[in-house]
């Protein structure tokens, strides 16, 4: 930016074409070489179509922990700044899911401790589905579920 190597712009992408970018906005971009994506996810509505989703509970589509849903969290936890990737939290996020699908009666027990009260809900806004959470809402979900 400071030598003018790079050009810093925000407006979501309409296409792609060789070395062109064309914008929502109409604006387009030419003689791109490289494109770097920073902090941003705008989640797709169909998924929520497809899988019925009228209200996430914590990570799970109406709380049925059967019904795996991942999505990287949009922004950043100031509370927490152990690293900028999302590839840690993923790998336990399929981790967790995979072992309460492999041992439901230990979900079971979950539910009976009250873990679906304890969780934080999600329902789709107008701007984003019900599936996209934010990085808070994501840490809040899995410390409630490693904790009981």
């Amino acid at each position: 930016v400071a030598t003018g190597r790079c050009e810093y712009v925000v407006d979501l992408l309409k296409r792609c074409s060789c070395g062109t970018l064309h914008l929502q906005s109409g604006q387009k971009l030419e003689r791109v070489d490289n494109i770097i994506k920073a902090l941003g996810l705008i989640a797709d509505f169909g998924a929520d179509r497809l899988h019925k989703i009228k209200e996430m509970v914590g990570i799970w589509p109406s709380g049925d922990f059967r019904r795996v849903i991942h999505s990287d969290p949009l922004g950043m936890d100031a509370q927490n700044f152990s690293t900028h990737s999302t590839g840690g939290a993923s790998y336990a996020a399929s981790v967790t899911s995979k072992f309460f699908i492999d041992y439901p009666a230990e979900m079971r027990l979950l539910h009976a401790e009250g873990l679906l009260d304890r969780l934080p809900r999600m329902r789709a806004g107008e701007e984003k589905p019900a599936h996209q959470f934010d990085a808070k809402y994501t840490m809040v979900s899995a410390v409630t579920v490693e904790s009981m």
